[in-house]
């Protein structure tokens, strides 16, 4: 039995390693030196953070420096086996060329598995913490864009200033940052990127609240409420945005003057919402549930109310047709209204009521606080709306979902037990029973339902027609997306591999040349195939699986490459 070339291998594995360390270590500073040009000349960085972010991006530049310098380094190595005649003495001496190539083989498996392993678990997380560096600072961020004259993109709003100021907020606020803004104006844009509403002041002060907190003091604003309901989890942050000096205008030349005004906005983490800072583990439970990404589940829970909407319109008209339906107040106390279903404008979320068959006036039996605690009325009204639409349920407001109220015209009040009447002029009389609902768990149930869930659903109305489109078109956005970035990170790591094995095989078969020469049969190849993985990533993002198959053929193309060179080294 022959002995392996154990001398040969580890010498060749040993130049391998050092070669490919010095090729990678200059290419990989040099490409992360360029990844932090334009946060630095954007202003997002400071020069003390420069360093820092040098040295977060020098991990994932290594996917991209790692194939070619695979390939450089095996050229180098074996060009020099082929000049000096050790692969001739060594085929002399009866070793293959299988054997004189293993080393790289070797080298290469380990880079595909360590390629793949950082692609995978490492890189991921290394780009999170770049990406923080630049946008955790969200106070430097707007002063710098502002500053630059630049207008700043939050929600629907582009904002704008003169200038704008951070100053540190006051102790034991639960403000993360503050920012000070002077000769503010502010620009809201409709879905098609049309401004819809321009709002200026002479002052603005922004607070930005951390993740999973809820800002004290802005409560009795039904926006503010709205908007922090849906931003009281870890992933999103709350900006609380006070104008002084405000005067505002739409698109129909509608404007107005105010003193002062507040407006809300939440900021979604920019990390849950990209595939690329999702790790392997991440995006495998992506595919099972896409609804953890924030622009989907903002679309199932539009969708979940629509659905939720119909179906209590549904069954309001089924009750109504009896002439009597019970509904429960915030505090799960019965209100009973005598009436029958009118029509129900769903532009509005407006419901007209009508009297009951054989009666002259809509009727509500209903509870009030007061002093001496709950009283039951009797409300007696000429003319009835039920409004269907978003509300804050419970006292304390813990989560959003569909709501009713009533409200009642031309009526008149009395008390069950006493039978004071409380109203005044009865015609001219407005009473609103706000926080109603159903009290129907099948519906209620619907808000927590999955995404899944809501499209294998009946859709009846138009609105949650186009709802459920937008939803599916999102998720199919979001699932390609996520397919194109993991079969990247897989191609990227074969890739290793192949441009390795064809970098030693073509320096073996024209060792009579050049190196630089020798390694363009290498880098031209490689570079073709990295542009078809490249390609192929951005066409699986767009149109789904009928892309992986240019992302594989350039790794499989430099295959055959190397394939067809290493069938013309051995018939020599």
């Amino acid at each position: 039995m022959r002995r392996p070339p154990t001398t040969l291998w580890l010498h060749t594995f040993a130049d391998l390693a050092k070669l490919l360390a010095i090729c990678s270590g200059v290419l990989v500073f040099i490409i992360a030196m360029g990844a932090a040009i334009k946060p630095l000349s954007d202003g997002l960085l400071d020069a003390s953070d420069a360093a820092v972010y040098i040295s977060l991006a020098l991990v994932p530049m290594l996917a991209y420096v790692l194939p070619f310098a695979a390939g450089f380094a095996s050229t180098l190595v074996y060009h020099r086996l082929g000049t000096s005649n050790e692969a001739t003495a060594a085929y002399a001496g009866g070793i293959s060329h299988r054997a004189v190539l293993m080393p790289a083989l070797v080298m290469g498996l380990g880079l595909s598995v360590g390629l793949g392993t950082l692609n995978e678990w490492v890189i991921p997380r290394f780009l999170r913490e770049m990406r923080h560096l630049i946008t955790v600072d969200f106070a430097r961020l707007m002063s710098g864009e502002i500053g630059r004259g630049k207008a700043l993109r939050l929600d629907d709003w582009l904002i704008l200033a003169d200038r704008a100021e951070q100053i540190t907020p006051a102790p034991g606020s639960g403000v993360r940052e503050q920012v000070v803004f002077s000769k503010f104006a502010a620009i809201k844009l409709a879905k098609d990127g049309v401004p819809e509403q321009e709002v200026a002041a002479s002052q603005a002060t922004m607070w930005l609240y951390p993740p999973g907190s809820t800002p004290a003091g802005w409560a009795e604003d039904d926006e503010a409420s709205k908007v922090m309901d849906d931003a009281t989890d870890e992933d999103t942050s709350v900006v609380v945005l006070e104008l002084r000096g405000v005067s505002a205008s739409d698109a129909a030349s509608v404007g107005g003057f105010r003193e002062s005004s507040t407006a809300v906005f939440r900021v979604p983490n920019v990390f849950r919402d990209n595939p690329k800072f999702l790790t392997y583990r991440e995006l495998r439970d992506l595919r099972q549930n896409p609804d953890r990404m924030n622009e989907v589940d903002s679309r199932r829970r539009e969708l979940a109310l629509s659905l939720e909407r119909d179906e209590t319109v549904r069954a309001l008209k089924a009750r109504l047709e009896q002439g009597d339906v019970s509904l429960l107040d915030e505090r799960d106390r019965p209100v009973r209204v005598l009436a029958s279903a009118g029509a129900f404008d769903d532009a509005t979320g407006r419901m007209e009521l009508l009297a009951p068959s054989g009666a002259s006036s809509v009727q509500v039996y209903h509870h009030r606080d007061s002093e001496r605690g709950a009283i039951a009325l009797h409300s007696i009204a000429g003319r009835a709306e039920l409004r269907i639409g978003v509300v804050r349920a419970g006292d304390g407001g813990e989560r959003r979902g569909l709501g009713m109220g009533l409200e009642l015209q031309q009526v008149r009040t009395r008390e069950e037990a006493t039978q004071v009447t409380f109203a005044g002029v009865p015609e001219r009389t407005r009473l609103r029973v706000p926080g109603l609902r159903l009290g129907d768990r099948r519906i209620e149930a619907i808000a927590g339902s999955s995404s899944a869930q809501l499209l294998t659903g009946t859709t009846t109305s138009d609105a949650s027609k186009q709802r459920a489109i937008s939803l599916q078109k999102k998720i199919d956005e979001i699932l390609h997306e996520a397919l194109s970035k993991q079969h990247e990170r897989w191609a990227m790591a074969s890739s290793c591999l192949v441009v390795m094995l064809t970098g030693a095989i073509t320096s073996l078969l024209l060792s009579q040349r050049m190196p630089l020469t020798t390694y363009l049969w290498t880098f031209i190849p490689g570079l073709v195939s990295w542009v078809t993985i490249s390609g192929g990533q951005q066409l699986t993002e767009q149109s789904g699986t009928s892309g992986l198959w240019l992302m594989w053929t350039g790794v499989g193309l430099l295959g055959v490459y190397a394939g067809v060179m290493y069938w013309r080294l051995t018939r020599h």
